[in-house]
C-alpha cells in the first residue's frame, strides 16, 4: 500500500515498468539487456535452473496467494468462483488449490477456450463460458444451490459482472475486487448484499511473504505453470510483444515475455 509505488496516483512514484525512461537512469522495466536496482528495492533469491518466463509469473502467483489465503481467508473445503481466467486470475486458482478449497469454478469466455483449459490443469473442479451460459444459474447448480463462498472478479472494464458475482455469492460470502473497471461504475444491488451479510474487498498486490511463497511454489514443479509462459520475444520485437497484450490479436496468449538475448 506504499504511495511511493502507486502508480495509478497523483503523485511521483517509482515502479518497475511503470516509471518514465525521463526518471533517473530510465532502466525502470525488462525491455533491456541491463535493470537499475533501486537502493530500496526488494530482492528474492531464485533457484538458478528456473527460465526467466516461468520465474516473471512470480507476480499473478503472489496476488492469487495474498488474494485467496490472505485477504479471503477461505475455510478449508470453501468454494471459490474466479471470474477472468488470465495469467492473475489463473494465479488464484493455484492458491486456492494450495489453500485448500473443496471446488473452485472459473468463469472465462468461448473466445479463449486455452485459458479455461489451463485452469483445469491448474486444478479448477469446473469451468463456465460465460458468453454462453448463465453464470449464477451454473454456480447455484454446480453448489446445490448455495452459491460459493469466495468471488474474486478479475474482468477489466466490465461493470456488470459486479452485480452477478453478488448474486453467486453465498450468504456471509465474500467478494474480492481484483479488476480494473477504468474509472467506470458499477451497478450493485445494495440490498442483496444486505441481505447475505456479503463482504467486499479491494484488492491492489502482493507482499513480500506472498511473492517468497510463489517463488517456492513455482520453484516445486507441482503445478504445470509453464502453460502459462504462452509467449516470448527478443528485445527487438518488444512493439509486437506489447500489442500483442493491449490489442490480444491472438487469444490463446496468457503471459508475455520480452527476453534480452
Amino acid at each position: 500500500l506504499c504511495d511511493a509505488t502507486d502508480s495509478r496516483g497523483s503523485a511521483p512514484f517509482l515502479r518497475y515498468g511503470s516509471t518514465p525512461t525521463t526518471v533517473g537512469s530510465g532502466l525502470w522495466g525488462g525491455f533491456a539487456e541491463l535493470q537499475y536496482i533501486h537502493p530500496n528495492s526488494l530482492v528474492h533469491r531464485l533457484a538458478d535452473d528456473v527460465p526467466g518466463e516461468l520465474a516473471a509469473l512470480f507476480v499473478p502467483i503472489s496476488n492469487g496467494i495474498r488474494w485467496v489465503r490472505d485477504v479471503a481467508d477461505p475455510p478449508l473445503g470453501a468454494s471459490m468462483l474466479v471470474i477472468g481466467p488470465g495469467q492473475h486470475g489463473l494465479g488464484c486458482v493455484a492458491a486456492g488449490r494450495e489453500a485448500g478449497l473443496g471446488t473452485i469454478i472459473v468463469s472465462g469466455t468461448s473466445h479463449s477456450p486455452d485459458r479455461l483449459e489451463v485452469a483445469r490443469a491448474l486444478g479448477a473442479d469446473h469451468t463456465i463460458e460465460g458468453d454462453r451460459e448463465p453464470l449464477v444459474e451454473r454456480v447455484r447448480e454446480l453448489t446445490g444451490g448455495a452459491g460459493v463462498d469466495v468471488v474474486i472478479d478479475l474482468t477489466p472494464g466490465a461493470t456488470e459482472i459486479i452485480d452477478q458475482a453478488i448474486e453467486a455469492l453465498a450468504k456471509r460470502g465474500i467478494l474480492i475486487l481484483a479488476g480494473s473497471k477504468h474509472g467506470q461504475t458499477a451497478p450493485m444491488r445494495n440490498d442483496l448484499v444486505v441481505r447475505k451479510e456479503a463482504t467486499i474487498r479491494g484488492v491492489r498486490g502482493r507482499d513480500f511473504a506472498s511473492v517468497e511463497q510463489a517463488l517456492r511454489l513455482i520453484e516445486s514443479g507441482r503445478y504445470p505453470f509453464e502453460r502459462l509462459c504462452t509467449h516470448s520475444f527478443g528485445l527487438a520485437d518488444v512493439d509486437r510483444a506489447l500489442r500483442l497484450v493491449g490489442e490480444r490479436w491472438d487469444p490463446s496468449a496468457i503471459h508475455v515475455s520480452v527476453v534480452p538475448g
